[in-house]
């Protein structure tokens, strides 16, 4: 897999990330608190609560592969300068249909430096 591509969709996925992961842990939480206030009576309630605790255990892995997967992005940007992270931030992360008026104008560059 080419490490450029897979970096840059890493980063223009940043903030549906973040999105997903406040989504899953929401989601997580509310399983909980039906888990916790709902007292299984006969077979049927039995099967809805083994389903919630399937669906907990399945979003838990999701929500752990994607925390870590997120949390590789974060050191990565983490490590860059300021001005290599403005470029990374308003190229991919927070890209608008001014993004390259905004480098121009925030760091001073010329057009062609950008690319």
């Amino acid at each position: 897999m080419d490490y450029k591509m897979l970096a840059k969709a890493s980063l223009s996925e940043y903030n549906v990330a973040a999105t997903a992961l406040e989504n899953l842990q929401s989601r997580i939480a509310e399983i909980q608190t039906r888990l916790s206030v709902q007292q299984p009576v006969g077979e049927s309630a039995a099967e809805e609560q083994i389903s919630l605790i399937a669906e907990r255990e399945h979003l838990q892995s999701l929500l752990d592969f994607r925390a870590e997967s997120f949390s590789r992005v974060q050191r990565g940007l983490g490590a860059l300068t300021k001005e290599q992270r403005t470029v990374l931030e308003k190229f991919y992360i927070n890209r608008t249909d001014s993004y390259m008026d905004d480098l121009i104008d925030e760091l001073g560059y010329e057009r062609r430096k950008i690319y």
